[in-house]
């Protein structure tokens, strides 16, 4: 649920500064894309630990638990590498609460190696890609490199934890 956004003097939407955390609150908006892109990078172990544990956590974080182990049978390594987004703005309106609901941009790159265990075409070690990232190479490789791409939507109170409302990614490359 969202909380309820101030209006201003003219009734539109209050605008908040995004690099400034809101009262107690230990992330501004303008440091969440890099909160939530640790939760696939680390599981959550820098950044990210200081976000509530919220539905859209706990399933980037379960991705970042289980990235290996359907693809470990196939021998695929799977690494999260933290990206910035071409456009790094962040967008905040003040809450009802002393709080701030923000919509950032969030971005990260997949990689897909093949263990040297394991031989494709050639003998040499490498990757199929899927449908989708057929689309940019449809060609096997020793690595497939991802990139994706998207937005969070986190509701930070003036203290406790920042809420990931939600997130939201496309692919935007592979290589």
């Amino acid at each position: 649920k969202l909380p309820r956004v101030v209006e201003g003097a003219d009734g539109a939407a209050a605008v908040a500064d995004t690099g400034e955390a809101p009262g107690e609150a230990p992330l501004a908006p303008d440091r969440l894309p890099s909160a939530v892109t640790d939760l696939y990078v680390t599981g959550g172990e820098k950044a990210g630990a200081k976000l509530a544990r919220t539905k859209p956590v706990r399933r980037a974080l379960k991705i970042h638990r289980e990235r290996d182990e359907v693809l470990a049978e196939m021998g695929v390594r799977k690494r999260f590498v933290a990206d910035e987004p071409e456009d790094r703005r962040a967008y905040a309106l003040r809450t009802a609460d002393g709080g701030v609901l923000a919509v950032v941009p969030v971005a990260h790159t997949v990689e897909l190696t093949a263990r040297s265990g394991e031989r494709g075409k050639g003998g040499k070690a490498s990757v199929t890609p899927s449908s989708a990232e057929a689309v940019y190479d449809g060609s096997a490789r020793r690595t497939i490199t991802d990139d994706h791409l998207g937005q969070a939507v986190a509701h930070l109170p003036p203290s406790g934890a920042p809420r990931v409302l939600g997130a939201d990614y496309a692919m935007i490359n592979s290589r």
